[in-house]
């Protein structure tokens, strides 16, 4: 047996790891990332307003798809350190999202994207204006119609789960707030909050606020026009004991969904 070390094959480990470690970085970034394969990558961070933060670039995976269910999603390679869950990305004209935790092998970071497909209107709960983020809303209505008979009565079972960047502002999102999503904007689906979950797509001070909703009736003062559900009265009820402005503080509605201050 002492014989058989003379017919080991060579290590790997030679002391020269550091030398080839910056070999394969410098061929991700320089061969991968600087070819026609990659593209350019506008990243806003977790809010969609204003100018991009930055700019990087990046492999765009999966984009020619073959199924339905994948064709909303992408897998995306960067560098390390560009990218957390919650960023918004602009890419060819669309609105994508980070969905996952971006972690990487020390050569590139790898994640998953969404396509934003609503855009979602709402009053700021910290500014209160009328402000726009890029959703990604799922049909949660499952195996039956969207309507519910009980003994009484007739109710709406349709339900929406509305994936969003947690910041200060969707953090504070609850039950029983309302929004108005649709295409159709003569007669448009009102929404409210059933559940409201930080924790469950959290990444260390990063990630996502997932909303179950379930539909509502549409009010007088919901502003069809630009798709604005009016929350003053949520906002009175629940202002003081969460951290708004006091109800006395806060002017009525104008009837046109939104709080003027």
């Amino acid at each position: 047996m002492a014989q058989d070390w003379y017919l080991m094959e060579p290590s790997v480990l030679g002391g020269f790891e550091n030398e080839e470690f910056k070999l394969w970085k410098g061929g991700f970034e320089n061969s991968i990332l600087n070819s026609v394969f990659a593209r350019d990558v506008y990243v806003y961070g977790n809010y969609p307003t204003g100018k991009p933060k930055k700019k990087i670039r990046a492999l765009v995976l999966d984009q020619v798809e073959n199924s339905y269910n994948t064709m909303s999603k992408r897998q995306i390679l960067c560098d390390v350190g560009e990218l957390c869950c919650g960023d918004y990305l602009w890419i060819d004209g669309r609105w994508w999202m980070c969905v996952t935790l971006f972690d990487n092998n020390r050569l590139y970071s790898k994640g998953i994207l969404w396509y934003c497909n609503t855009m979602l209107n709402f009053t700021s709960l910290v500014t209160f204006k009328p402000t726009t983020y890029p959703a990604y809303v799922h049909n949660a209505t499952q195996y039956n119609s969207g309507e519910r008979y009980t003994d009484y009565l007739f109710t709406i079972s349709s339900q929406r789960l509305v994936y969003l960047p947690c910041n200060e502002e969707t953090v504070l999102f609850d039950n029983d707030y309302r929004f108005l999503i649709d295409k159709n904007r003569l007669h448009p689906s009102a929404w409210k909050v059933a559940q409201a979950d930080t924790e469950n797509d959290d990444w260390g001070g990063y990630g996502l606020q997932r909303l179950m909703l379930v539909e509502d009736e549409l009010q007088p003062t919901d502003d069809v026009e630009n798709m604005l559900a009016d929350n003053a009265g949520w906002i009175r009820k629940y202002g003081r004991n969460s951290g708004y402005p006091a109800p006395e503080d806060i002017p009525p509605s104008d009837g046109m969904g939104w709080i003027d201050l």
